[in-house]
């Protein structure tokens, strides 16, 4: 996320907040906006989510930052969940360390490489005044869980570039191909690059978007069209999210098509930081609402993203056994 003095500091009149049994509807029901708690009954802390199905234990994993008080790098936690619902948590698998070469780490994305099984985690890395303007890159062999080795070339400039706001995407579709999405050139533009075989690094850079935009996440919808749907850059406050599109994501530019909420609200108070397709007829919206006076405050924001636009529901659930694969 691109830092500017600009903060937004509430929550927002929209944010929605159920008081009684809210354990109890965090338990059944995914609740955007609400700061939801695992099964331990502690806060779930893992902001500017990834989210990676495992379909070696049918598993979603969830990486995140692990935020406390201001904004140097706390470390990554990791979720998991068989129903998107409830989550337990592993802790902080790449804590923070004097040995790693950058101070702020966000937007961690969790890939696994099917021909080895590695698990490969990319991130935003940066210093404090957000001058490095990297990657980094972790691994672990055969545990999603870790030991993740982060070594200290692990982190650089993708083709020489700067790399601030990013995400990741592989494309099961065509050969697993890896792909980073990275806001660069002072944050003006958004580059596509092609990731190398063992997805540590990146090959060639394929199309770029002149404009100002981050919070990226990309899925391919029923008809074969690869979305993405994108934040503009407003610091911590929200801003309508908008989508692009494209028939080939390793060949054609991607376009906008259109706002996923009405502009007005902002989407529902949020910024895009991924997106995940739980069963064969739904796309999710992962977001972030974030609170910038106290960053672990921050909560989440998940909604059905069907035909292109945000399905605003105060309690819904996935639900593959029904006709739209989601339930309320």
């Amino acid at each position: 996320m691109v830092k500017t003095s600009t903060l937004w500091t509430s929550l927002g009149a929209l944010a929605l907040a159920f008081v009684s049994s809210s354990v109890t509807a965090q338990e059944t029901y995914i609740v955007s906006g609400d700061r939801w708690k695992d099964t331990s009954g502690a806060y779930i802390n893992a902001h500017g989510a990834g989210i990676l199905h495992d379909s070696s234990d049918n598993l979603w994993y969830w990486v995140g930052e692990y935020k406390n008080s201001g904004n140097g790098f706390q470390g990554f936690s990791l979720y998991s969940s068989s129903d998107l619902v409830n989550w337990d948590s592993h802790g902080i698998i790449v804590p923070p360390s004097s040995s790693l070469p950058f101070q702020v780490g966000e937007r961690p994305k969790l890939i696994k490489n099917p021909k080895t099984g590695e698990y490969v985690l990319w991130f935003h890395a940066d210093s404090t005044n957000y001058s490095l303007a990297k990657v980094g890159v972790c691994y672990s062999p055969n545990n999603v869980t870790g030991p993740y080795t982060c070594p200290s070339d692990g982190v650089f400039s993708p083709l020489g570039m700067q790399s601030r706001d990013m995400n990741v995407y592989v494309d099961t579709y065509n050969n697993d191909q890896g792909y980073l999405l990275f806001a660069t050139n002072g944050n003006a533009d958004v580059g596509v690059a092609k990731m190398t075989n063992d997805y540590k690094n990146v090959t060639s850079l394929i199309s770029t978007i002149h404009s100002k935009l981050e919070g990226f996440g990309v899925f391919r919808d029923d008809v074969g069209l690869y979305n993405m749907v994108v934040s503009n850059q407003s610091g911590w406050q929200p801003n309508p999210n908008s989508l692009y599109t494209t028939p080939n994501l390793a060949t054609t530019n991607l376009t906008y098509s259109n706002y996923i909420a009405p502009q007005a609200y902002n989407t529902w108070n949020s910024q895009n930081t991924f997106e995940i397709s739980p069963n064969d007829k739904l796309e999710v919206y992962i977001g972030d609402r974030w609170y910038s006076k106290d960053l672990q405050q921050s909560s989440y924001v998940w909604y059905p993203l069907v035909s292109r636009n945000l399905v605003h529901l105060p309690l819904w659930k996935p639900d593959s056994t029904n006709s739209i694969g989601y339930a309320w």
